[in-house]
C-alpha cells in the first residue's frame, strides 16, 4: 500500500514539524547524555521535552512521525528506537512506510506489545496517543529517554482513554499543530462536521479544492446491498491502492462475510464463528476472492502491493489508515455503532467517513437512515437506488 509521500513532497508546516521532532530527539538529554545514547532512562533524562504532533484527520501526523523516525535513525543509528501504535492495522501501515534498513533496526509494535516486552529504549514514537489510557502513557514515558507523540483528541474512540489534560500532565508535551487537511475534500469535510460538530472543522484549511461525489445508496434487501457494496469495492480496488468496507462491530463483519460467501457460492459455515478470522481469510484466499478481514493481527496490508485487494475492517481498526474508496454499509436506524455512548458513536462514524480520500459510499437496506447520517444535509449526497441501476443497465442491452 503506497501511502508515504517523499520528504520533499511535504508542506512547510509538515517539514517544520519533522525538524522540531528531530531537534528534540537528537539534543542531549539534560544531565544524562550517556544514558540517552545507551537507551537507559533516568530521572534527569525523563525531563527531556516531548513533542506532540497534533492535527485533524488527514493533516499528516503519522507521515511526520515516520519521516522523523527515518531521519533520526539515519543521523543517529546507534540510538535504540521503537514506534508504537494502538492498533495492529496501523502498526502494519507504519512498517510498510519504512525502508528495509530502518525496518530491520527499529521495532514497530502495538503499545500493549511494547509494554509486555519490559524493555526500555532511547526514543519512543507513539501514534494515536489519545486512544491510550493514562496509566499506559505513564508506563511508556518511564521506558524512554526521549518521546515523540502524535494524535488528535477529537478522534478518541475508546472508553477510559486519556484526556488532552491527562496527556499534557503526564508527558509535559510541547504541541506542534498541523492544520492543512490533505485527505478530505470540501464535501467530505462537511459530512464529517455534520456527524461530529465537536470536531470544530469549520475553520480547517484544505489543500484540495475539488470535490468528489459521496453516494448514499438504498437497497431493498440485505443481499442486494451486500452484492452492490462487494461488487463495487472489488471493481474499485487497484494494485497498491486497496478499497475498504468498514462496519462498526464484529457481529456486522460476520454477517457481511456470510452474505458475500453466499453470493459467491461458498460454504458459509466458516463465517459463523465470531472471531476466527484467520480461517475466514484462508477460505476467501482459497476461493480466489480478493477480500480479507484486516485488524487485531489478522490480514496483511502488504498483500495489496501484490494484488488488488478489498479490506473488511471495523471502524476501530481503520483508525489511522486511509483508502481511495471507502464503503460504509448497513447504516439503518437499528445499527449499533456504540452500545452505550452517543458521543463515542459520533466519534466512531466521524473516524469512518474520514478514512476516504476520493470516494465515500454510504448504504442501507430500506428507507430509514441511522440518526447520525440522517442529520447530514441531503445536498451533500448523490442518491443511488441500488438495484434500479442494474435494471437500467440490462434494459440497455434489449433491442426491438
Amino acid at each position: 500500500m503506497h501511502w508515504l509521500p517523499q520528504r520533499n513532497k511535504l508542506d512547510s508546516d509538515q517539514n517544520d514539524a519533522c525538524d522540531a521532532c528531530l531537534s528534540a530527539i537528537l539534543a542531549p538529554s539534560p544531565g544524562d547524555p550517556l544514558g540517552a545514547s545507551l537507551g537507559i532512562p533516568s530521572r534527569a533524562s525523563a525531563l527531556a521535552p516531548v513533542r506532540w504532533v497534533q492535527g485533524s484527520a488527514g493533516t499528516g501526523k503519522t507521515v511526520v512521525l515516520v519521516h522523523a523516525l527515518r531521519e533520526a535513525k539515519r543521523r543517529a543509528p546507534n540510538l535504540s528506537m521503537v514506534f508504537v501504535t494502538y492498533t495492529h492495522a496501523l502498526k502494519a501501515l507504519v512498517a510498510d512506510g519504512l525502508d528495509d534498513d530502518t525496518r530491520r533496526s527499529v521495532h514497530v509494535m502495538t503499545a500493549h506489545e511494547f509494554k509486555n516486552t519490559g524493555r526500555n529504549c532511547s526514543v519512543l514514537f507513539v501514534d494515536e496517543v489519545q486512544d491510550l489510557k493514562p496509566d499506559m502513557i505513564s508506563d511508556l514515558r518511564r521506558r524512554c529517554s526521549k518521546m515523540v507523540i502524535g494524535g488528535d483528541p477529537i478522534q478518541t474512540i475508546y472508553d477510559e482513554s486519556a484526556s488532552p489534560e491527562d496527556i499534557s500532565r503526564i508527558v509535559s508535551a510541547q504541541p506542534i499543530v498541523l492544520d492543512i487537511m490533505y485527505r478530505l475534500t470540501r464535501n467530505l469535510l462537511a459530512i464529517a462536521a455534520s456527524i461530529h460538530p465537536a470536531a470544530r472543522l469549520q475553520d480547517a484549511r484544505l489543500s484540495r479544492l475539488r470535490n468528489v461525489d459521496v453516494m448514499l445508496g438504498q437497497a431493498e434487501t440485505l443481499e442486494q446491498e451486500a452484492d452492490w457494496v462487494w461488487r463495487r469495492a472489488r471493481e474499485g480496488a487497484q494494485l497498491g491502492s486497496p478499497t475498504a468496507i468498514l462496519l462498526p462491530t464484529h457481529k456486522e463483519i460476520r454477517n457481511f462475510l456470510r452474505r458475500v460467501a453466499q453470493l459467491e457460492g461458498l460454504d458459509d459455515a466458516p463465517f459463523v464463528k465470531m472471531k476466527e478470522y484467520d480461517e475466514k481469510n484462508a477460505v476467501l484466499a482459497a476461493a480466489g476472492l480478493p477480500l480479507q478481514y484486516l485488524g487485531n493481527g489478522h490480514g496483511d496490508l502488504e498483500d495489496s502491493n501484490r494484488r488488488k485487494m478489498v479490506y473488511l475492517m471495523t471502524y476501530h481498526s481503520a483508525k489511522g489508515l486511509d483508502f481511495e474508496q471507502v464503503y460504509l454499509p448497513c447504516l439503518t436506524p437499528k445499527l449499533s455503532i456504540h452500545y452505550k455512548d452517543p458521543d463515542l458513536a459520533s466519534r466512531l462514524l466521524y473516524v469512518a467517513v474520514t478514512r476516504a480520500r476520493e470516494g465515500l459510499f454510504l448504504t442501507r437496506t430500506g428507507p430509514g437512515l441511522h440518526p447520525l447520517v440522517a442529520q447530514i444535509p441531503d445536498a451533500l449526497f448523490s442518491p443511488v437506488a441500488i438495484g434500479a441501476e442494474e435494471d437500467e443497465e440490462s434494459d440497455d442491452d434489449v433491442y426491438f
